[in-house]
């Protein structure tokens, strides 16, 4: 995975209009702390155990149905 700083990733993002920015931080990160417009939060961890998310790939896959 290539590494890209937060203006390379807005820039992206504002060049394609078909790209999905998935936020993988826990839910209370992503409403508490703050997130990019547009973003999708699916949580890589889930609380209270932070397990990992036994439904994270199938949650992207599907987010990413409604993209190209």
């Amino acid at each position: 995975m290539d590494h890209i700083t937060p203006q390379q990733a807005f820039d992206a993002l504002q060049a394609d209009p078909n790209a999905l920015l998935i936020d993988c931080r826990t839910e209370d990160e992503f409403y508490y702390v703050g997130h990019p417009v547009g973003a999708v939060n699916i949580a890589w961890n889930t609380a209270p155990d932070f397990e990992v998310n036994p439904h994270f790939c199938d949650s992207a896959l599907r987010m990413a149905g409604r993209k190209d």
